[in-house]
């Protein structure tokens, strides 16, 4: 038999291990026998087998024990046999091999075992490549449908505007100009009139993250106030560093503007920003006085404005807060409705190059009209082709009255011929401070509305002249417009505000005593909003800043924040809203508010009564502290400048000892003691210095940690409450901290916080031993703490059983009666204690006592048993061993008896002594 025909037997003996693979390896393997461990048999086996054949002529025997072997490896002996009968005949036509059988088996064996793990490595790495590319195309095709989607609403949305243009277009010619529906979805009618909503769809994305750059936003106005700038860069160049979120780029370009500047920029900086959140911080900008129209009409901005500046019962804030709520939305409608439409549709537009408002508004009314005026009723007045009151009312919905005026005068003529005096009573409604017409106008503006106006048909004169007049027109019919009046002209929810808004007479002098009744109060508006409630404005939950909107323009701050923060996932957006409105001394709690009112005695009822939805209180403190929870452990540093905002000090304090306990950065907070002994302070430290100087405390960190261990104690975190201590240089409590805890886990010989507490014991006692060597020494809690460690040593001893040793420390320790005449004595000394560290110890005492009988029974016992062997080995008892038993007798009788003395009324110390002493007696 050759070794070239031997390797196809072989090549047999591994066919089950070549062949796992895939899903059955496992199995196959299972079944497969360790050739590696047997192939020396096979071989001895194969050349005695072929020795055999030689031997007997080529009739090879197989003895029962190659049967075995081959049964074992799964091989069937009697296929072999022939197999090798046929090599036999072959081999005497084949020449002599080279080789023998001696050649290296184990070395193919690997090589095919080798191959077959090569082949299973390349089919689960196939494998793997084609999941990874499902999920690939998976992961491509989902952000194709997700942008194909909003392309496609984007399509329909420009589609739906086209649509709706020409169905207003078609609705002219049956009735009249609709001006607005074609530009604003979201409509409205006032109350009297059926209440209907139109829905908006939810327009953000949710994965939008705004923490950095609010962040950033919240460490510029603590810089604000750092006066130095020098001292700017020493409080706020480490901090870069030290917290979590970085400082954004366009933050430096940024901090120069004024708070609300600087949030509206960092969320329109985000193209799929809430929809309305920029908006929001704008909208305050104007109402806080960031942004301001004198009187003349021209822009002024101050990035000045204080920290706490804006006081609402200052009549001239007041005014200036609502003022600036409706320029607010006189902005958003020139920006996004009147220019916007002149550059989405600029051929129909012809704006030209003329600058000017008056322009816009021409190109503005050609967008809308399509230059197509048919459909206009008979009556209507027209300058340079366009409709006059169109023109006007447009003119007055951006804020520009100087424009409104210069439109009127242009039709000077026009309004004479038809018996109307607009121009007079604009001029004057210009020229007044207050923006209101004295008493003889407003009385001849009244009778002119009675007799010509109300009889037109054009809805745009109407509601100029209630506009100029400021009068409410739901009390009765004199000033009362038309039902479609509001549909026409004010299409949306956003006019119908601004129109109400710009009717409000804060001072009850404005309003001359005929005309009283008409007068719009602003504590009106806000209770007309509160009766229509957030169903109808945010009726299916998905538009929440909507009517957070709403409530802050019509200057109801409190409850604008209150619904923003409790709608669910809009926490983060209320809380920074609600921070710049109490940034600048809006938002107030019950207590400051009062406060508050008391400096302003001279209020009259009147503007109490309109002031009520105003001085609501509210708790911007608790508010924010519900975000800086969330970030306290995954940012403490940002959560500490969150809280640095807060002016009031007990909240500022009591919210920061909170942040420290739930953060567990107590180092990075706090500082620490260096290994020099000297303290490095920490990020509080720093924020310290950007208070007002007369509201700094240069120990603020010992204070916190001082009161964050105190708080910690009683919640029982006694290694939060041990490492304040520390940081605070508070030892004589943390030793007592230490020592009451010992005490309490005294027998609990088992306990890992025990074992905790004896190595943190140890190593502040060398450290306090080390650090101050004359207080060490005569600190009472010192020296109860080094007593409890022997006790806890004691109690460790007995329960080793190592007696002998446990006595000798307990008697070392002389708190025990170590005689009859100790017995009295030190009974009235422990039941007299009255010091806090003594009473730890005498409260202990039971066990004590307990574990001390236990150690004499056992040494009693112990003692007594040598004695007997003595007797039984025919031995005199020694002198000793009778002395040692009698004076175990006499210290457990003393023990029980100072036990007695004592008072214990455990029932089971009691059971525990009893059977002890029958023990020993």
């Amino acid at each position: 038999m050759t070794e070239t025909n031997f390797s196809d037997l072989l090549q047999k003996s591994l066919f089950l291990a070549s062949r796992a693979e895939g899903t059955q390896r496992k199995q196959a393997l299972d079944s497969t026998p360790l050739l590696p461990r047997g192939i020396t048999q096979v071989g001895q086996e194969v050349k005695e087998m072929l020795a055999r054949a030689n031997r007997s002529g080529g009739t090879p025997e197989i003895d029962p024990s190659s049967i075995r072997l081959f049964s074992e490896l799964n091989f069937d002996a009697e296929s072999l046999g022939k197999d090798v009968r046929s090599f036999n005949a072959a081999e005497n036509l084949l020449p002599q091999p080279e080789t023998t059988l001696s050649t290296d088996l184990d070395s193919y064996i690997l090589e095919q075992h080798e191959d077959a793990i090569f082949s299973t490595l390349e089919d689960s790495q196939a494998v793997v490549q084609e999941e990874l590319r499902r999920r690939i195309d998976s992961s491509i095709e989902a952000m194709w449908e997700k942008e194909k989607e909003k392309f496609l609403k984007q399509i329909s949305k420009n589609v739906s505007f086209s649509e709706t243009k020409d169905a207003t277009f078609d609705s002219r010619v049956k009735t009249t100009a609709k001006l607005g529906t074609s530009m604003d979805r979201a409509s409205t009618t006032p109350s009297i009139h059926s209440r209907r909503v139109i829905e908006e769809r939810k327009d953000y994305n949710d994965g939008v993250d705004l923490s950095a750059e609010f962040t950033n936003i919240v460490k510029s106005i603590l810089e604000r106030r750092v006066l130095d700038p020098v001292a700017q860069k020493m409080v706020f160049s480490p901090l870069n560093s030290n917290v979590a979120t970085p400082r954004v780029s366009s933050s430096s370009s940024s901090s120069s503007l004024p708070v609300a500047q600087q949030f509206a920029k960092a969320v329109s900086s985000h193209q799929h920003a809430l929809k309305y959140f920029s908006f929001i911080f704008e909208a305050i900008s104007w109402i806080c006085g960031e942004r301001s129209v004198e009187f003349d009409g021209s822009y002024s901005q101050d990035s000045r404005v204080r920290e706490g500046s804006v006081d609402l019962l200052d009549s001239t804030h007041l005014k200036r807060a609502l003022k600036g709520s409706l320029r607010a939305l006189e902005e958003k409608f020139k920006e996004s409705r009147l220019i916007a439409a002149i550059l989405s549709h600029p051929e129909q537009a012809l704006r030209g190059g003329k600058p000017g408002l008056v322009e816009d508004i021409r190109a503005y009314l050609r967008v809308v009209f399509h230059n197509d005026f048919h459909s206009l009723p008979e009556d209507t007045q027209f300058l340079h082709q366009l409709p006059l009151w169109p023109q006007i009312f447009l003119a007055l919905r951006c804020g520009d009255v100087h424009s409104a005026a210069k439109i009127a005068e242009e039709a000077k003529a026009q309004l004479a011929a038809n018996g109307l005096h607009f121009y007079e009573f604009i001029q004057e409604f210009l020229s007044n401070p207050d923006s209101c017409l004295s008493e003889d106008s407003l009385v001849q503006l009244s009778q002119e509305y009675s007799l010509v106006v109300r009889r037109s048909n054009d809805a745009y004169l109407r509601v100029c002249y209630v506009l100029i007049a400021r009068c409410n027109p739901n009390v009765d019919e004199k000033w009362k417009l038309q039902d479609s009046d509001y549909s026409i002209v004010l299409s949306s929810i956003e006019d119908y505000l601004w129109f109400h808004l710009s009717l409000v007479r804060l001072d009850e002098r404005q309003m001359p005593l005929s005309l009283q009744a008409y007068r719009l109060q602003l504590v009106d508006v806000q209770q007309e909003i509160q009766e229509f409630g957030p169903s109808y404005f945010d009726p299916k939950g998905e538009r929440p800043l909507f009517y957070t909107m709403i409530l802050t323009l019509s200057l109801q701050f409190a409850k604008a924040i209150d619904y923003l923060v409790r709608c669910d996932g809009f926490l983060f957006y209320g809380v920074h809203i609600g921070l710049v409105l109490y940034y600048y001394g809006i938002l107030h709690d019950e207590k400051e508010w009062k406060s508050i009112m008391e400096s302003h005695p001279g209020l009259s009822s009147d503007y109490k009564k309109q002031m009520q939805f105003l001085l609501e209180p509210y708790d911007f403190g608790g508010c924010l502290w519900s975000y800086v929870q969330s970030i306290a452990k995954s940012r403490p540093l940002d959560a500490a400048c969150y809280l640095y905002i807060l002016r009031n000090p007990s909240s500022r304090m009591y919210y920061l000892k909170e942040l420290i306990l739930q953060s567990g950065e107590y180092e990075s907070l706090l500082g620490f003691i260096g290994p020099d002994g000297a303290r490095r302070r920490g990020f509080i430290d720093q924020l310290e210095r950007c208070l007002p100087e007369e509201d700094r405390h240069d120990q603020v960190s010992i204070i916190l940690a001082t009161d964050s261990a105190i708080e910690a104690s009683e919640r029982g975190d006694i290694q939060a409450a041990i490492r304040l201590y520390d940081i605070a240089e508070e030892y004589d409590r943390l030793v007592a901290i230490l020592a009451k805890k010992l005490s309490t886990e005294l027998i609990h010989t088992r306990s890992s916080l025990r074992s905790w507490l004896v190595e943190e014991s140890k190593r502040y006692l060398k450290l306090l031993s080390d650090k101050f060597t004359s207080e060490a020494s005569t600190s009472k809690w010192i020296s109860t703490l080094k007593l409890l460690l022997s006790l806890v040593n004691f109690m460790d001893l007995v329960q080793q059983q190592k007696y002998e040793e446990a006595w000798a420390c307990i008697y070392s320790l002389n708190i025990l009666p170590l005689n009859e005449r100790d017995v009295v004595s030190k009974s009235n000394q422990w039941r007299s204690v009255s010091d806090e560290a003594d009473q730890l110890i005498a409260e202990k005492l039971g066990q004590i006592i307990v574990r001390a009988m236990d150690c004499l029974v056992a040494l009693y016992q112990r003692t007594k048993e040598s004695q007997r062997h003595a007797e039984r080995g025919q031995l005199s008892p020694s002198t000793f061993s009778s002395h040692k038993l009698k004076e175990y007798e006499a210290f457990g009788r003393n023990l029980v008896s100072f036990a007695t003395l004592l008072g214990i009324q455990s029932p089971d110390i009691s059971a525990k002594l009893m059977q002890a002493s029958l023990a020993l007696y």
